[in-house]
């Protein structure tokens, strides 16, 4: 029998939707991205000052970012360079919003957690304690020849309570790890820590050792007969059988954190983001907009000496209703 010696560390928690969102894509290609759209801009202001076309760097922006994510515009431009122009990045927005859209679908039904710790490297990085109960799993490390397993034998914190349940201080402090048996890990977690369909315990990828719990002999060995007559009496006598006849099985740990409806029905949970988003926004403008009253107000109404002769505002309330368009904001 093959088992190995593992560390265990807490379960990465679920990972925020604003982080989610922007793991969509992968770091890099959201470089492009941006990139790609000052390019764009930068084509685009080009062609105007080019074609001697008035334009408006903010308007353009907003404009470009309209097609990026798919917003039909206002005009079409006249020039046929521009007309080009905007088709290639029509084009473009259409591939990337398109791929976007199918990824975020994922990204806001179901959850997604943080990276797990995979190396001992890793491990050693977090900084965190090895709680154990054995003093001779430090010598094990002390004696590698690989340096980080050196260094791992100083985070060992030696447990003297036997009775003391050292992977539920793992898993409920989530500020130290664990070390033992790859299987017996295996087998206790699935059974007992396991809450709301989630495993609150990670085995780390790579394990510092192997070992045979079960070992060749020779046919010849002196003592064969005895180990040959010790198996015969357990199976003859249902030991065996009664073992996997009344083991309690456990759920394998790869079961876990999979969702398990395919069909789930949208909740607010799920858009939260989408109304913080528009929140946000809503805020943003009506700061915007009581700045520029203040400002219309205070600094460039015809009361105020050092305000433009070329600007009027309408100074009483009922103006606005009914002065016509052009007179309520002019300017030279």
């Amino acid at each position: 029998m093959f088992d190995e010696l593992c560390f265990v560390v807490p379960k990465a928690q679920q990972m925020s939707q604003w982080r989610a969102i922007f793991t969509a894509f992968d770091v890099r290609l959201w470089y492009c991205l941006a990139g790609s759209f000052v390019v764009a801009l930068s084509a685009w202001v080009l062609i105007r000052r080019t074609t001697n076309t008035s334009y408006s760097l903010t308007l353009l922006s907003i404009n470009l970012f309209r097609v990026f994510l798919m917003v039909p515009l206002n005009r079409v431009p006249n020039n046929i360079s521009e007309r080009l122009m905007v088709v290639s990045t029509v084009l473009f927005g259409f591939i990337m919003a398109t791929s976007l859209q199918a990824v975020m679908v994922k990204y806001l039904s179901y959850p997604k957690y943080e990276r797990d710790v995979a190396t001992v490297q890793e491990l050693y990085d977090t900084g965190m304690p090895v709680l154990s109960a054995s003093n001779n799993l430090i010598l094990l490390f002390v004696s590698d020849e690989r340096p980080v397993y050196v260094k791992m034998s100083d985070r060992f914190s030696i447990i003297n309570n036997k009775s003391l349940d050292i992977l539920g201080v793992v898993a409920n402090k989530r500020t130290s790890a664990a070390i033992g048996r790859k299987n017996d890990l295996v087998e206790k977690i699935a059974s007992s820590y396991v809450e709301n369909n989630e495993v609150l315990l990670h085995i780390v990828d790579e394990c510092p050792r192997s070992f045979h719990i079960v070992y060749l002999v020779r046919k010849d060995v002196p003592f064969i007969q005895v180990v040959d007559r010790i198996i015969t009496t357990f199976v003859e006598s249902g030991i065996v059988n009664s073992w996997f006849v009344h083991a309690k099985p456990f759920r394998p740990i790869s079961d876990y954190h999979h969702r398990k409806d395919p069909h789930k029905v949208f909740t607010f949970k799920n858009v939260v983001i989408a109304f913080m988003c528009l929140t946000i926004g809503l805020t943003a403008s009506t700061i915007a907009f009581v700045a520029e009253l203040v400002y219309f107000h205070k600094f460039a109404g015809p009361e105020n000496p050092n305000a433009d002769t070329g600007r009027c505002y309408p100074r009483k309330k009922n103006d606005i209703f009914y002065t016509t368009p052009a007179r309520r904001f002019c300017y030279d």
